[in-house]
């Protein structure tokens, strides 16, 4: 009994500390289909949103979204994550001031496990 509470104790501080990170997990999905494609790759593009390497964690978290009342990433939270309803393209009906927009990315879904990632790392509190 014993070596089982052990077992899981040590399972759930490796969890903890290996779970999912914007730098290593998040970072290069975002990189790639959101920069690269030359949309968020700049702050001076049209939406002000860099999401190039080393530029978009703090661009994201706890930073307000300019089509809604919402901020981009609510640590700990989806549904109040604008970034969470643009991916999944739910923007619209949960935040009654978000703009008629485009979901992102424009060139297609993220993958199911990229959408998992995202969400994990959200409901994480969004570690860098």
């Amino acid at each position: 009994m014993h070596r089982l509470l052990a077992v899981t104790a040590t399972l759930g501080l490796a969890v903890g500390c290996g779970g999912v990170r914007y730098e290593k997990d998040i970072e290069p999905t975002f990189t790639r289909s959101c920069a690269a494609v030359e949309c968020h790759f700049d702050a001076s593009f049209e939406s002000g949103l860099n999401l190039s390497e080393g530029n978009g964690y703090d661009a994201l978290v706890g930073v307000a979204a300019t089509q809604s009342t919402m901020v981009l990433v609510d640590p700990e939270s989806p549904d109040t994550s604008y970034l969470w309803h643009k991916l999944n393209d739910t923007h619209g009906p949960h935040d009654d001031s978000a703009e008629a927009t485009d979901s992102m990315p424009p060139v297609g879904p993220l993958s199911v496990d990229d959408l998992a990632a995202i969400e994990d790392w959200i409901l994480a509190g969004a570690p860098k």
